[in-house]
């Protein structure tokens, strides 16, 4: 009895001792694991205790280093696509330039700001192929229709045209000039054209 009194104090700071690295690697793990979805650097955690407990530390810290990588890489990467976006913005406000996209099958397309000025109008207006078509100066409506449905969604081809517009906004008659790309799916139909419309009234 005497030594078994002995033995089960020496028995647990025994396991204690091996225990207490494990323990405190999954404490560190769990405090960093918790800040991985921050998108922040996320610190390494100390490679000591038995060697077994040091190879799961080493391989937790090259996953974390591999992550903060690609992290930096992501973030290096949205910055740049933020200071293209305003480069792209401030140039087509200067060459009055907008970006729009229309998807064939549903006919109804989106546009950048210029588009809205350029055709006067706001978020609320219908960006449909009636909608566009409304916008048309009369006299050329019908034979920009008849180009869109016959050489574009009829034959594929691109949009590529120059026609008058009457502002929404304040019923001034504007030349714009229009180029589209389509872009087909893989049963070979067109499905989108994504193009450019400029203001082409001072020309």
């Amino acid at each position: 009895l005497v030594v078994l009194a002995l033995a089960v104090p020496l028995i647990w700071w025994f396991a204690r001792r091996q225990l207490s690295p494990l323990d405190d690697l999954a404490l560190a793990v769990r405090e960093r694991v918790s800040h991985l979805h921050g998108g922040q650097p996320v610190a390494p955690v100390a490679e000591g205790g038995s060697p077994e407990i040091q190879t799961v530390a080493r391989a937790f810290n090259e996953f974390v280093g591999v992550r903060n990588q690609i992290e930096s890489s992501l973030r290096e990467t949205l910055r740049r696509l933020q200071e293209q976006d305003k480069a792209l913005l401030a140039t087509q406000e200067v060459g009055a330039l907008g970006t729009f996209s229309f998807n064939l099958e549903t006919l109804a397309w989106s546009a950048s700001p210029i588009i809205n000025d350029i055709f006067g109008i706001d978020e609320a207006y219908p960006r449909t192929l009636d909608g566009w078509a409304a916008s048309l100066y009369p006299e050329d409506r019908e034979a920009v229709l008849a180009y869109f449905h016959t050489q574009v969604i009829g034959l594929g081809r691109p949009f590529d045209m120059e026609y008058r517009i009457v502002r929404s906004a304040d019923r001034q008659v504007r030349w714009v000039q229009e180029v589209g790309k389509i872009e087909h799916g893989l049963d070979g139909q067109a499905v989108s054209m994504n193009g450019t419309i400029r203001d082409i009234t001072e020309r």
